[in-house]
C-alpha cells in the first residue's frame, strides 16, 4: 500500500513537471511566432520599413547637427557614426583612386555638380538614404573646390570655414567638409599612413561630399 502511494505521488509530480514544461514551451513558441510575424510584416510591407528607416535617418541627422552646432565643427567620428547607423550600406574603396567616370557618376547620383579632375576620389558609400563620396585634395579652401554645391543650398543649417550642412530645395540634406588628413584618421583607417600609403596622403586634405534623403 505504501509503495502504491509513493508511486502515485511520483506520478503526480512528473505530471506537474510535464505541464509546467508544456506551458513554458508554449510561451516560447508564442514569442517566436510574434517575432516571425513582425519580421514578415517588415519584409513584405516596404512602406513600414521605409518609415522606420526614415525616422532612424532623421534621428541621426539631428544628432549630428546638434553636436555640430554645439561644438561649431563637424566631428568626423560623429559623422561616420550617423552615416553608418542611420542607413547601413556599402563601401567602395580604391587605394589607387576611383576612376573619374565612376566618381562623376556618383556625384550625378548625389545631385552634385563639381569638377573632380584635380581631386583624388578614394571612397564611395551607398545606402538607401545616405550616400557620399570622399576625396584627397591639395586644396585648402572648400569654396574653391565646391562653389556650385554651396549655391544649391536653400536653407543653411550650419556653416563654418571649410564645412557646412544645408538643405536643398528638393529636401536633400548636404553634409560637406574639408579637413586635415589627420582628422580623417580618427574616423577610419582605410589608408596605411605609416606604410605604403604614406606618399598618397602626404600633403593632402580630406574632402567629404554627402547627401541624406530625409
Amino acid at each position: 500500500m505504501k509503495i502504491k502511494i509513493q508511486a502515485k505521488k511520483l506520478f503526480l509530480r512528473m505530471k506537474a513537471i510535464i505541464q509546467l514544461y508544456s506551458k513554458q514551451h508554449r510561451l516560447i513558441l508564442l514569442l517566436y511566432g510574434i517575432a516571425l510575424l513582425i519580421l514578415i510584416f517588415v519584409i513584405f510591407q516596404p512602406t513600414a520599413f521605409a518609415l522606420v528607416n526614415k525616422y532612424n535617418t532623421k534621428s541621426h541627422v539631428a544628432q549630428l547637427l546638434n553636436d555640430t552646432i554645439k561644438n561649431k565643427t563637424i566631428n568626423p567620428q560623429i559623422f561616420w557614426m550617423a552615416r553608418e547607423f542611420s542607413s547601413p550600406g556599402n563601401f567602395f574603396f580604391e587605394r589607387d583612386g576611383i576612376n573619374t567616370l565612376k566618381a562623376q557618376k556618383t556625384l550625378q547620383t548625389l545631385g552634385v555638380n563639381m569638377n573632380v579632375n584635380s581631386l583624388y576620389p578614394f571612397l564611395i558609400f551607398s545606402s538607401p538614404t545616405w550616400n557620399s563620396i570622399e576625396f584627397l585634395t591639395k586644396g585648402i579652401m572648400l569654396t574653391d573646390i565646391v562653389p556650385e554645391t554651396m549655391s544649391s543650398c536653400q536653407e543653411m543649417m550650419f556653416e563654418q570655414k571649410n564645412e557646412f550642412i544645408c538643405k536643398r530645395q528638393d529636401g536633400i540634406v548636404l553634409v560637406v567638409f574639408l579637413k586635415p588628413f589627420n582628422e580623417m584618421k580618427q574616423a577610419n583607417a582605410f589608408f596605411d599612413v605609416a606604410g605604403r600609403d604614406g606618399k598618397i596622403v602626404e600633403g593632402k586634405n580630406w574632402l567629404v561630399v554627402s547627401t541624406v534623403q530625409m
